[in-house]
């Protein structure tokens, strides 16, 4: 009966939580693709809405499971519905900075995730306003300053 009723809680336990994928693994840039997009604060359509993203917003998704996608988009965090959410292409571009510090969140008092040096070619995915981008190098994601960086020019030989 006790192995019964445990495995009963077990299957419980796997339906009741979603599962996510490492976010070690996932570590991507997209765009919200609706008009508005709520964001929640667990995986759930009946968790109330923490935040609301709009078309054309950006996001960094840490994790995904269950048609559900843990996101941060500036300095909010939660999740959202990844359905809404598109893949873009990023522009490749040279750092210019004699260091690119790369920041938790688009404001110069957040966290220092990484510096990057200069002659680098990263992932620019676009502008998250107040001359901040959206970055990417190897699996470092992050927020920049849009004036350390240029677009990489082609040479003829």
């Amino acid at each position: 009966m006790k192995k019964w009723l445990l495995c009963v809680l077990l299957l419980l336990a796997v339906v009741a939580f979603p599962t996510f994928v490492d976010a070690s693994n996932v570590r991507e840039v997209k765009v919200v693709n609706a008009n508005s997009l709520a964001v929640k604060g667990a995986a759930s359509p009946s968790v109330a809405d923490i935040a609301t993203l709009q078309r054309g917003d950006l996001v960094i998704i840490s994790a995904t499971g269950n048609g559900w996608a843990k996101i941060q988009s500036k300095s909010i965090a939660g999740y959202v519905n990844e359905s809404y959410l598109q893949a873009i292409t990023p522009i490749i571009k040279v750092i210019t900075a004699n260091g690119l510090v790369v920041k938790q969140y688009p404001t110069r008092s957040a966290n220092t995730t990484a510096t990057w040096q200069k002659g680098l070619l990263v992932e620019d995915y676009g502008s998250v306003g107040a001359g901040w981008n959206v970055v990417k190098y190897g699996d470092g994601i992050g927020y920049a300053a849009a004036s350390s960086m240029t677009a990489t020019k082609a040479k003829t030989q």
